[in-house]
């Protein structure tokens, strides 16, 4: 029977919104799908991108659980998930969630996903729309862990300054009392006092580093030390069932562009791995070694464990981001990730060998840099100008005490005050005489870098070293004219430099 030409039109307006409504659906920039309740019928192109496959056709008749690891970051399995988020659907008509996804090839990505459903005769039509929410949910975990580390980092920060404090009595104490005393067993004695101070000194140095909030300029850096530290650190605190070894050549620099913050996360980052995978107890090896690769040197670290070892599945899906083996919600799978990137921005690379039942071998190559030598300069056991004062101030009555012997064993006559009110007071009557001023940064009443710009309106040429418990860089933004910072505790020598040098300069 042939239409009528109103009927005609009708089917042709309706063939037109179909166009439409298709050509909406191909171009969409979110992935779509139509599924028959958790079946998929029909895909989009973005959908078809999104998921990995060559064609819908791989998609058609598939569940979205499909493209789901066995267990989502809560540790639910992803099956059960899937379950629970379609009867929570049945009684809304509308959902709104997050979803960890797989493509055909393997590659985790975080998605968000928003259901709605509506009835087409006797079958229940879900429509899905998928959003690829992997870099937000990356900068989101990276926001958490600053912040996480501001706290700490201020917890710390107050922690060392005070820690500072002490072991700076305690060395200076005991350099003062090493040039004093003559018998060699006391001396011995107090040269353990001031390596286990220096020690104490490097480890509060290392927590600052941790916890630092400010960005960090890489520099050549021999990275034996820190590597020899962070092993030490792992010694005490991974199970006492893994040994722990490490081997490297002491007679070579290991020297690359780094900051010590980012060696000791990639160190850290690989031996919390490492434990994971050797829950039983086994042997942890850290190496360093240097290789020419296509005429270019590297220094190589290698983490190696003894621990179950990975099945070329989870091997070759190893540095996805999300992607874990662990499947009750003990990690969302950014370590390896972390460490693939921050090697990545050393401009190296990163190798990982593993065999089920017979361990694991993360082996870092980072390019080899020279270090340029810097003059070193001796001890000066004395003072230069014996006719100058030196204005020493810090609110820690047994630290200004230490400070003021160390400056008057040198031949330095020395003047003290408790704070930068007190300070400025005694500047002001002997501002002819005091050349340098020795201060604490933070102090009561006046801090250290406000009474140099109040004294400075004095004696433009006055000479400054500032001395703080806290982080040095974190006042090194603040330095103007003649300025020095020194970080406690302090080393009676250096001080003596220090002080020293800033009367050779010139302003």
């Amino acid at each position: 029977m042939e239409l009528d030409h109103a009927s005609q039109d009708i089917l042709k307006q309706l063939k037109k919104t179909e166009d439409i409504y298709r050509l909406l659906f191909e171009a969409a920039n979110d992935a779509i799908l139509f599924m028959e309740w958790d079946k998929i019928i029909d895909a989009n192109q973005k959908a078809v991108q999104l998921f990995g496959c060559k064609n819908k056709e791989e998609l058609i008749g598939k569940s979205p659980v499909d493209f789901s690891p066995p267990y989502q970051p809560d540790g639910k399995s992803s099956k059960r998930a899937a379950r629970e988020i379609l009867k929570e659907l049945l009684k809304t008509d509308a959902v709104l969630f997050e979803w960890v996804n797989v493509r055909k090839d393997g590659t985790a990505f975080f998605s968000e996903v928003s259901l709605g459903s509506f009835k087409e005769g006797k079958r229940r039509i879900v429509l899905a729309i998928f959003r690829d929410i992997t870099e937000r949910k990356r900068l989101e975990e990276e926001y958490i862990r600053t912040r996480q580390l501001e706290t700490i980092g201020t917890m710390v920060g107050g922690i060392a300054h005070e820690f500072n404090n002490i072991l700076n009595v305690v060395l200076g104490s005991a350099e003062i009392l090493h040039k004093k005393i003559h018998d060699p067993k006391l001396k011995h004695w107090l040269d353990v006092i001031i390596n286990q101070s220096q020690k104490g000194a490097s480890l509060v140095a290392q927590l600052l580093g941790f916890c630092r909030r400010e960005p960090i300029k890489p520099s050549p850096l021999d990275i034996l030390p820190l590597v020899k530290e962070t092993v030490k650190i792992l010694k005490r605190i991974l199970p006492e069932n893994i040994e722990i070894n490490f081997y490297y050549n002491p007679q070579t620099q290991y020297v690359v562009c780094t900051s010590p913050v980012d060696m000791q996360e990639i160190l850290m980052d690989l031996a919390a791995n490492a434990r994971d995978a050797m829950p039983q107890g086994g042997k942890l090896k850290i190496a360093l070694d240097k290789k020419k690769i296509k005429g270019r040197e590297y220094i190589v670290l290698s983490v190696q464990d003894t621990g179950v070892g990975m099945s070329e599945e989870v091997l070759r899906r190893a540095f996805d981001p999300f992607f874990t083996t662990k499947p009750k919600g003990k990690a969302v799978g950014l370590g390896l990730t972390r460490v693939y990137n921050m090697v990545r921005q050393h401009k190296g690379f990163i190798e990982l060998k593993s065999k089920m039942g017979k361990g694991t071998t993360v082996t870092i190559y980072l390019p080899m840099v020279e270090i340029k030598q810097e003059p070193i300069d001796k001890p000066v056991a004395a003072a230069i100008d014996k006719k100058v004062a030196i204005l020493v101030m810090e609110d820690d009555p047994a630290v200004l005490e230490v400070l003021k012997n160390i400056l008057s064993s040198a031949g330095y006559e020395v003047v003290t005050a408790r704070n930068g009110k007190e300070g400025l007071e005694l500047y002001e009557k002997l501002k002819d005489k005091i050349k340098v001023v020795v201060t604490d940064i933070v102090m009561p009443k006046l801090d250290g870098i406000s009474f140099y710009k109040k004294a400075k309106k004095l004696n433009p040429d006055l000479k400054v070293l500032y001395i703080t418990g806290y982080s040095i860089a974190n006042f090194l933004g603040k330095k103007e004219g003649m300025v020095e910072v020194m970080q406690k505790p302090i080393v009676s020598a250096r001080l003596i430099n220090k002080v020293n040098k800033l009367l050779e300069k010139d302003v």
